[in-house]
C-alpha cells in the first residue's frame, strides 16, 4: 500500500501523540499475559516516528520509526515472529539486541477497516523462545480488537463533533427564533413592544389590568414642520418617557403611528389610575429639544379595565371610545370607559 495513503488514513484517527487509551492499554496487558512475556506494546507509525500508545515492561513513548522491529511489520503488512533475534541477520546487530538484551519478538499489524496498516501489537522477551500458531492467533485477535477500538474511538469523536455541530445549529436556530420573535413583537423605531406584543402580554396575563390608550395631540404638525426625522425624534422621546414613567410597574407599547398604550396592575383603585394618567399627560407634554429644534406635543388618554380571560381588542375598543370622548372635549386629558364605576 502507498505510504502516503497509509499515513493519510492514520491521521484520521488522531492517535499518534494522544493520551493513553484505556482500551488499548488493557489489550497490551492482555497480550503480555496470554503470550507470557515481560514486555508488550501497542504502537502506531507516522512517516518518521513510532508512537507507543500502550505498554507493559517499557517506558518508551516515542522513537524513530526505523529503529523499531515493528517497522518491518508495518512495511510488509504481515505478522513477524522471531524466536531468537540474535540468530536473525536482520536484527542481531540491532542495539536493542546487542545492548538492550532483547531476544524474542512477535508482532502483528493493526489495520483499518480498509486494510491500511496503522500500527502493531507486539510482545517482546528477554529470553529466546518459540512462538507457536496459537501465539500468532492470539495476537491477531487482539489486533482486530485494537482496530475495532480505534474505529469506535473515531466514530465517537465524529459523533461528538456531529452532536456539537447539531447543538450549535439548534442554539443558532433558537437565537434566530428569539430575534424573529423580538422583531415581530417590538417596534423597530422605539424598541417598545408593538400591538402584537401588547396583545400577547394581555393574553398571557392571569390577572386584570388597567389599559391606558394614548394618542398624541399635535403630532401631525410636528411632521409637517420638521419632516419624518423630527417626527421620529418625538416618537422615540415619548417612548422613553413612557418607559421611565412606568418605573418598572407597568407595560408600555407603541401600537402604531402616534398611538401608544400602557398596562397597569388591575388591583389599583380608579383614583390611583387617574393619578398615573395625569402624571403621564404632564410628562408627555414637556417640550422636546434635540439641540436644534423644539417640539411640542400633548396627549389624550382613554382608560378601560381588562378582566382575566378578556381578549385584548375588547379592552382596546372601550379605551378607544373613552379616548375619543377626550378628543371631543378638546384634547389633553383623560377619561374612563363608560362601563367603569368611578365611585
Amino acid at each position: 500500500m502507498p505510504e502516503t495513503q497509509r499515513t493519510h488514513v492514520l491521521e484520521r484517527y488522531d492517535i499518534c501523540g494522544s493520551q493513553p487509551e484505556p482500551a488499548l492499554d488493557r489489550l497490551a496487558g492482555l497480550a503480555a499475559r496470554l503470550i507470557g512475556t515481560p514486555i508488550s506494546v501497542v504502537s502506531f507509525f507516522d512517516e518518521s516516528d513510532r508512537w507507543v500508545i500502550a505498554r507493559r515492561g517499557t517506558d518508551t513513548v516515542k522513537a524513530p520509526r526505523e529503529d523499531a522491529f515493528c517497522n518491518v511489520v508495518v512495511n510488509s503488512g504481515a505478522p513477524l515472529l522471531v524466536g531468537d533475534l540474535t540468530s536473525d541477520a536482520r536484527f542481531r546487530d540491532d542495539p536493542h539486541v546487542t545492548r538492550g538484551g532483547l531476544r524474542a519478538y512477535a508482532g502483528v499489524p493493526i489495520a483499518s477497516p480498509g486494510g491500511d496498516v496503522l500500527g502493531t501489537i507486539a510482545v517482546v522477551d528477554v529470553e529466546p523462545r518459540e512462538f507457536g500458531p496459537q501465539d500468532r492467533e492470539s495476537l491477531e485477535i487482539l489486533a482486530a480488537i485494537a482496530g475495532d477500538a480505534l474505529e469506535l474511538r473515531l466514530r465517537s469523536g465524529e459523533l461528538e463533533v456531529e452532536l456539537a455541530l447539531r447543538k450549535a445549529a439548534e442554539e443558532e436556530a433558537h437565537r434566530a427564533r428569539q430575534r424573529y420573535d423580538h422583531l415581530a413583537h417590538h417596534d423597530s423605531l422605539t424598541g417598545l413592544p408593538n400591538r402584537l406584543g401588547l396583545q400577547r402580554y394581555i393574553r398571557r396575563a392571569s390577572a386584570s389590568h388597567w389599559l391606558l390608550l394614548i394618542d398624541l395631540d399635535g403630532f401631525k404638525a410636528v411632521n409637517d414642520a420638521h419632516g419624518h426625522a423630527g417626527g421620529d425624534q418625538v416618537l422615540r422621546e415619548i417612548s422613553r418617557r413612557l418607559a421611565l414613567g412606568m418605573d418598572g410597574h407597568g407595560f408600555a407599547a407603541r401600537l402604531g403611528g402616534d398611538e401608544f398604550a400602557v398596562l397597569l396592575g388591575g388591583s389599583a383603585a380608579c383614583g390611583t389610575v387617574e393619578d398615573v394618567a395625569i402624571h403621564l399627560l404632564d410628562v408627555l407634554a414637556e417640550p422636546i429639544c434635540d439641540g436644534r429644534d423644539l417640539y411640542r406635543v400633548t396627549a389624550s388618554l382613554g382608560i378601560s379595565r381588562l378582566r382575566p380571560g378578556e381578549g385584548p381588542e375588547t379592552g382596546l375598543e372601550r379605551a378607544d371610545r373613552a379616548l375619543y370622548t377626550v378628543k371631543a372635549r378638546g384634547r389633553f386629558g383623560c377619561a374612563f370607559a363608560d362601563d367603569i364605576a368611578l365611585a
